[in-house]
């Protein structure tokens, strides 16, 4: 059974997340760990209800620190290195994962190909009026694309399969 774990970065995202978390909820993530950055609005309270989501408090004193998130990113996989047949998402809140349809049987199917990385397709949240009620990012956007791919797409968010890419013992 493939397994799907996740890490990303929030800071006062309460407005996002009606429109991020059903991408990580229809992804199928076992575990999404998200570390805030000390939010002042509702965001922790909100990322609580998802019972696969864990928050861990990050506080870089106030600052934007790109440095800080890349010790984190680099390090979040080490984690779960012991889970087998597993795969991990490191990305932006605003970077969601788009599939159209079983996310863990696609993560199964191309395992069994052999792919160990995919740069899979990611949508880009724009459009001419914010928020757009009760409907996802992708079926709204009117400037931007869903974009990515096996040979492109963005480089801050990334998608492994842990122990195929490391050699854990």
């Amino acid at each position: 059974m493939i397994k799907l774990f996740g890490v990303t970065f929030t800071y006062n995202e309460s407005v996002m997340i009606p429109y991020v978390m059903p991408y990580f909820e229809r992804m199928g993530f076992d575990k999404l760990i998200v570390y805030d950055n000390m939010s002042t609005d509702d965001t922790v309270k909100l990322l609580k209800k998802y019972p696969f989501v864990e928050v861990r408090p990050f506080d870089t004193g106030g600052k934007k620190s790109n440095r800080e998130m890349a010790k984190v990113k680099s390090d979040a996989w080490k984690e779960f290195q012991k889970e087998q047949n597993a795969w991990i998402y490191i990305g932006d809140f605003d970077e969601v994962l788009y599939y159209n349809g079983d996310f863990k049987s696609y993560l199964n199917k191309m395992s069994l190909e052999g792919y160990d990385y995919l740069n899979q397709p990611m949508i880009e949240i724009l459009s001419e009026t914010f928020p757009v009620k009760d409907k996802l990012a992708h079926e709204s956007v009117k400037k931007g694309s869903i974009w990515g791919g096996t040979n492109t797409g963005g480089a801050k968010m990334t998608l492994f399969k842990i122990h195929s890419l490391w050699q854990i013992t």
